[in-house]
């Protein structure tokens, strides 16, 4: 179970830190305390979800063949049925809280757009990894579509999240564990989203 599931800690924060860095969404990266100190947490998980699965590793630390063998490895999927033999990793993640009235969703979505992932032959990084908050009406709707989701990943309640927003090392095993934490859905995605994760914390120890 640990080798599907990511701990976040230092390297969710090494990766926040690269994106203030090289100016990617740093506006975000500064609005990110306020919408925590507002209650605003979908918001600022939104932008942590994102920054940590995607800027990481496509910022201008990683040459572009790091950067092409990294989306190779982790989003490309040989098939010879489909267009150009390949096809690209694209699953859905519902973030949220047992709890209704704290309105706290977000979705996660990997190349969503595979029509925009390469721009005049480049990689386009801001098309891999997309995230945004949701309203309670939006999550459930999403939930109730065929294929609308993958994974739903909720939460006990909002102080869990806090934990994973606000710095340390959150072992979501350990959440598991103790009950904080709940997935529903199709488990092969949990697999790939663990190792993903665990593709990226490699990345980032190669760098540090």
């Amino acid at each position: 179970m640990h080798a599907a599931i990511p701990n976040f800690g230092p390297e969710l924060q090494r990766a926040m830190r690269l994106g203030h860095a090289h100016g990617v969404e740093s506006n975000e990266i500064e609005q990110l305390g306020a919408m925590l100190a507002g209650g605003l947490v979908a918001d600022g998980m939104a932008i942590v979800l994102k920054l940590a699965f995607g800027a990481l590793v496509f910022l201008g630390e990683f040459d572009s063949g790091a950067k092409n063998r990294f989306f190779e490895d982790n989003f490309v999927i040989r098939d010879p049925n489909a267009a150009g033999g390949k096809r690209y990793y694209q699953g859905k993640f519902l973030f949220s809280t047992l709890k209704a009235d704290e309105d706290m969703n977000v979705l996660l979505e990997f190349c969503p757009d595979p029509e925009d992932l390469y721009i005049g032959g480049m990689l386009n990084p801001a098309a891999v990894v997309k995230t945004r908050a949701l309203s309670n009406e939006e999550a459930e709707g999403l939930q109730r579509k065929a294929f609308g989701v993958d994974l739903v990943i909720q939460f006990k309640d909002i102080s869990a999240v806090l934990g994973l927003l606000k710095g340390g090392s959150v072992d979501m095993v350990g959440l598991l564990l103790e009950n904080q934490v709940r997935f529903t859905g199709n488990t092969g995605h949990l697999f790939k989203f663990g190792n993903i994760g665990a593709n990226i914390q490699a990345a980032a120890a190669m760098k540090a």
